[in-house]
């Protein structure tokens, strides 16, 4: 559960609390480890299958979203490492151009968060939009 809103992932597999609390309890963190680096996978690979904003505010099946908020912020700066890292090896290839190609595109991954705040959205769904708009905000102003 989340302190801001409501969020919860499930474990997979589930966990069954039996036996010592030491045992289920380096259980329980095992599960949670396993879990949560399965989240991280799927998340990066619809990552780069939809479009940003609708990849921050997907739902599952039973109307939750599918990443939880740490998850999709994690995501979210992964993406702007590797492209950060991609326009630094291309500036040293030669194309001088190439910073400013990822400026451009924080700017635009900005204006489109922006434009989503002025939607209908829930609460916890308005704080993981305005989270995200912080870090990418600080991602345009390092570029």
């Amino acid at each position: 559960i989340a302190g801001v809103g409501v969020e919860s992932v499930r474990f997979e597999p589930s966990v069954k609390l039996s036996g010592k609390a030491e045992q289920y309890l380096q259980t329980l963190l095992s599960a949670q480890v396993y879990t949560l680096s399965k989240c991280l996978r799927a998340s990066i690979g619809r990552y780069y299958e939809m479009l940003r904003c609708d990849w921050l505010l997907h739902k599952d099946n039973t109307g939750e979203s599918s990443d939880p908020a740490q998850i999709a912020l994690l995501v979210g700066q992964i993406d702007y490492v590797r492209t950060i890292e991609k326009s630094i090896s291309s500036v040293a290839n030669g194309d001088i151009r190439a910073m400013n190609r990822s400026l451009e595109t924080c700017r635009q991954q900005l204006a489109d968060l922006i434009a989503v705040t002025s939607k209908s959205l829930s609460k916890c769904d308005r704080q993981r939009v305005m989270c995200m708009i912080t870090m990418d905000a600080h991602n345009r102003d390092i570029v």
